[in-house]
């Protein structure tokens, strides 16, 4: 709904100071230039019939960006050495790399426009724990230049990439925004006391298992 790809049933949706609510969808093309998304299944987000440099260069073609094809290849290249993967790999597919690979390749389409915002939603819900603590990397170089939003259950790692945190929760049937600080704060001193109680019986949880937790909220 941030990004206007579903339609917001209360409030108003602002970027950069400007209600994009109401906007057309031909109205939300240059916006969408600024705002790109990272979804949750590395398997399911890459198209299986294309190579790894259309894929990644997808979003130039849409914009109009790619009619000059020596450029095109050198901003894919850019970005996949960004991302952490050889410039060799776009002439692969999507079935020939790790579920860690495929979300960097997705990192890679997602930032190739420069866009100022981007939502990664549970980027590393489907990884091992070594994919895991390279996405985790490669968010914390991405949010230098850019605004990053990570929708995540796991507490650990909002922690470790989040500046601000939002709890959310859901109340009649509603969702939204318990509490929202400073992650440091956040954590040590909740303010609201469902959100303390679930951070309290998060760690209890994870004093009991080995391992990441993975408990039942979300955070942005």
């Amino acid at each position: 709904a941030v990004l206007r790809m579903l339609d917001i049933t209360s409030g108003t949706v602002e970027f950069e100071g400007e209600d994009i609510t109401q906007r057309s969808r031909a109205g939300m093309r240059p916006v969408r230039r600024r705002m790109q998304m990272v979804y949750q299944d590395p398997y399911g987000s890459l198209n299986p019939r294309m190579k790894v440099s259309d894929i990644v260069g997808e979003p130039l073609v849409v914009h109009g960006l790619a009619d000059d094809r020596e450029k095109y290849r050198a901003r894919v290249a850019e970005l996949l050495k960004m991302v952490g993967l050889l410039p060799d790999m776009a002439e692969r597919y999507p079935h020939e790399f790790s579920g860690g690979q495929r979300q960097r390749i997705a990192v890679a389409r997602a930032i190739v426009l420069e866009p100022d915002f981007v939502v990664l939603d549970e980027p590393t819900s489907a990884l091992d724990p070594r994919s895991t603590e390279a996405i985790e990397e490669l968010i914390l170089r991405l949010k230098t230049h850019r605004t990053i939003v990570v929708v995540t259950h796991n507490l650990d790692q909002a922690r470790r990439v989040a500046d601000w945190v939002s709890c959310l929760c859901v109340r009649d049937g509603v969702g939204e925004v318990a509490e929202s600080g400073c992650c440091s704060d956040l954590f040590e001193n909740p303010q609201v006391g469902e959100v303390a109680a679930f951070f309290r019986s998060a760690s209890r949880y994870a004093a009991s298992v080995e391992g990441p937790v993975t408990p039942g909220a979300t955070l942005e």
